[in-house]
């Protein structure tokens, strides 16, 4: 019983000591519209977001809705008043249509998370 519990103690230990100290953060802008993109093609945009706490922003991780974007970001602290940028790139091969979709930017922000929206239209090449 006394492992059990200390364990326990232990455990609640390590969780505590890995929370990170929450700051606030915003992106410069929400939304982006690629336009019309013809299939096939690889397009880029540069997602900024400021880190407008007092504590260090770190983004955890990047979560795309759609399986054809890939994120890019750096690892690591970015200082209060410093900006940090995602890179997205929307690879259209096999696609057609307009897509909608979002990229879930999950960071020690005191909301969790920031969403920044895309729209995409592919067409024939």
């Amino acid at each position: 019983m006394k492992i059990i519990l200390f364990t326990l103690l232990m455990f609640t230990a390590l969780i505590k000591a890995q929370e990170l100290p929450l700051t606030t953060a915003e992106l410069t802008e929400t939304t982006y519209d690629f336009g019309d993109v013809s299939e096939g093609e690889k397009v880029t945009y540069t997602v900024f977001m400021k880190n407008t706490g007092t504590n260090p922003l770190i983004i955890e991780y990047v979560k795309p809705s759609k399986g054809f974007i890939t994120p890019d970001w750096k690892r690591g602290e970015v200082a209060p008043g410093d900006k940090a940028f995602i890179k997205i790139e929307a690879d259209t091969k096999g696609k057609r249509g307009l897509v909608k979709g979002n990229i879930r930017i999950v960071s020690n922000i005191e909301t969790g998370n920031l969403l920044f929206n895309f729209r995409i239209n592919v067409v024939e090449p």
